[in-house]
């Protein structure tokens, strides 16, 4: 499998169409953000400022501003392990039930479209839910953007906590891009008993989970060091200067501005590693869910603030019945 360094010619396309969509929405879903009433994100009641903390204005006004940047997570940084897991389903099926289970904007629900748009055998369903109502009010923008001659598809997006949906069928496919990051263990327990209760038999979760790094560091990052609030800031500055003139005007921000929501985006996110390789993999089985060989990787991207591993996770539904995966 690529690695998540190597820039083939059809990432390089879809990279660039997603940069472009990217530029046109920055602005509107900031827009979206100020709209909502609550902070949706875990872990988040900021004790470090005076303002109103409960809505999600600061991180997903700020969100599309920095996936431009290429300064905080993407599916796009792990393009060829999603792309080899969803074409070997879609080689399987002619018809595909997905749910996109949280995200923050719309690059994951892109990235499944254009590895779609390829095949005009299948039919892909395609739910996303999300307890806060401006990604899903992108994903919608991007629905009624998109310029795809595949109609083959359907999108429909559902504001719910994922542990309370309940869906009317199962799904083939549970996907997410870096979800359970968000979460504690025991929050991401209940998310992966949820998953696979709504998993058809043999379906599987494709996603992906930052591990611990080697320093040993404290599972949940509570308050942000000032070095990585410097470091996270000058990375962003430093990638918007070299913007062309064409690109910052599309953007529409000011340094300044651009400046204060890097600082408040990196004081205020948690990231929480559920640990190391082996760890995760038990978590994932002791839910009815093994990871499958061969399948999945560890690999290491850029990170928000330094390099940072990944498990690229394909696991499948235990089979009713089975003794694997049962303590």
């Amino acid at each position: 499998m690529a690695t998540d360094k190597t820039h083939n010619e059809e990432k390089s396309k879809h990279c660039l169409k997603l940069r472009q969509l990217l530029l046109e929405s920055c602005g509107i879903m900031a827009e979206y953000a100020k709209d909502c009433r609550n902070d949706y994100v875990a872990h988040n009641s900021s004790q470090t400022s005076s303002e109103n903390t409960s809505c999600c204005d600061w991180y997903h006004s700020a969100w599309q501003y920095l996936r431009v940047l290429d300064c905080v997570s993407s599916p796009q940084w792990h393009y060829e392990f999603y792309k080899s897991a969803f074409e070997k389903v879609f080689s399987e099926k002619t018809n595909v039930k997905i749910l996109i289970s949280g995200t923050a904007d719309y690059s994951f629900l892109y990235l499944i479209l254009s590895l779609f748009a390829k095949n005009k055998k299948i039919a892909v369903n395609i739910d996303v839910v999300d307890l806060c109502p401006t990604p899903l009010e992108i994903c919608k923008w991007l629905k009624k953007n998109l310029k795809n001659s595949n109609k083959n598809w359907t999108v429909k997006t559902i504001q719910s906590n994922i542990t309370m949906y309940s869906s009317e069928y199962k799904y083939d496919i549970i996907c997410s891009d870096a979800f359970l990051t968000r979460f504690s263990v025991q929050e991401s327990k209940s998310i992966l008993s949820k998953w696979e209760e709504i998993l058809n038999d043999g379906g599987r979760v494709i996603t992906t989970v930052r591990l611990r790094d080697l320093t040993g560091e404290s599972k949940l990052r509570l308050i942000a060091l000032s070095s990585d609030i410097n470091i996270f800031c000058k990375k962003v500055i430093s990638k918007y200067e070299l913007l062309t003139k064409e690109e910052k005007n599309k953007l529409n921000i000011s340094v300044e501005d651009l400046r204060f929501m890097a600082f408040r985006y990196i004081v205020r996110m948690k990231s929480n590693a559920l640990g190391g390789k082996a760890e995760v993999e038990n978590l994932f089985k002791c839910n009815g869910l093994e990871i499958i060989g061969g399948d999945s990787d560890v690999g290491s991207v850029v990170g928000e603030i330094r390099e940072t591993n990944y498990y690229r996770i394909v696991a499948q539904k235990l089979i009713k019945g089975s003794k694997r995966g049962k303590k």
